[in-house]
């Protein structure tokens, strides 16, 4: 079961919430820090100055607003608009 489902009318597959927080992507050859903008449970939005293409597996870290825990997840990108990046957190069900 999956909460925080959108509305009907929303084709989202997960509600965004608001995010602003730092947030360092990991990638094969760099450390890049990032500004995260919103978050769900299968992703999230960020800025960052960097020159990424859809598709690069990455790492992110992030520190939990709720909990203070310091997150690190395995991500892909799956859209850009010029330094605003689309990212779907990968697990053991979506492994892509």
């Amino acid at each position: 079961m999956l909460l925080n489902r959108p509305g009907r009318n929303d084709k989202r597959r997960w509600h965004r919430y608001p995010l602003s927080a730092p947030i360092r992507l990991l990638t094969q050859t760099a450390s890049i820090e990032a500004h995260g903008i919103t978050l769900s449970e299968g992703g999230m939005c960020l800025f960052a100055l960097a020159n990424i293409g859809v598709g690069t597996k990455i790492q992110v870290e992030f520190t939990d607003p709720r909990s203070s825990q310091l997150v690190r997840a395995d991500a892909e990108i799956r859209n850009r608009a010029v330094y605003l990046y689309g990212i779907e957190f990968l697990t053991a069900e979506n492994p892509n």
